[in-house]
């Protein structure tokens, strides 16, 4: 049995395990039972569902912040970070009650299942899904002027074609559930990245 100052954290990741799995739908109920938890304890560290959900997308968006800055702060030239970026999004699998599931960009499906449950929830995907974008615009940015991208869109278009390729990884990627496909799905965008 976890101690109390893990308990915490136990729940915040069960929780991001089944909102990124399941979305929303997921109660304190199971919630509780699936980190041996009371509801007492629940309600110990966190007020409601929503306030659970923010700190699932904190904890989600401190992750993702951590791998991008990785990747992002290096001195690759700028297609071969964004063919890593796709790498990270076609490796986003999670493990769970024996079986294995697509994720593709943790933040995106945070946002299709949970934006709109709440103005506070809303806001902060909305803060991550943009500081995502500034990482991709600041990348086309440098490709651009570095000569390594060769476009007349501007780099803030060439983010948000970027992103949206993504997240159209991310949902066809959970449609087909299958490796093979994914692969293919992050080939052709790492090919399409290329030739930018």
């Amino acid at each position: 049995m976890p101690r109390k100052s893990n308990r915490r954290e136990l729940i915040i990741n069960i929780a991001m395990t089944r909102f990124l799995i399941s979305g929303y739908v997921v109660t304190v109920d199971e919630l509780c039972e699936l980190s041996s938890s009371t509801k007492g304890s629940f309600y110990h560290f966190f007020p409601n569902k929503e306030a659970l959900a923010v700190d699932v997308v904190n904890h989600v968006w401190h992750l993702c912040q951590s791998d991008m800055e990785d990747i992002f702060t290096s001195s690759i030239p700028a297609n071969e970070k964004l063919a890593r970026e796709i790498e990270r999004i076609a490796s986003g699998y999670l493990r769970f009650d024996g079986k294995r599931y697509y994720i593709g960009c943790p933040i995106g499906t945070l946002a299709v299942s949970l934006r709109g449950k709440s103005q506070k929830l809303t806001r902060r995907l909305n803060f991550a899904l943009n500081h995502m974008r500034q990482f991709y615009v600041d990348a086309f940015e440098t490709g651009l002027a570095r000569g390594e991208i060769r476009s007349s869109d501007s780099a803030a278009d060439l983010a948000d074609r970027f992103q949206i390729s993504l997240h159209g990884l991310s949902t066809l990627g959970k449609a087909h559930s299958s490796n093979t496909r994914v692969r293919e799905l992050a080939d052709l965008l790492i090919a399409a990245v290329s030739k930018t």
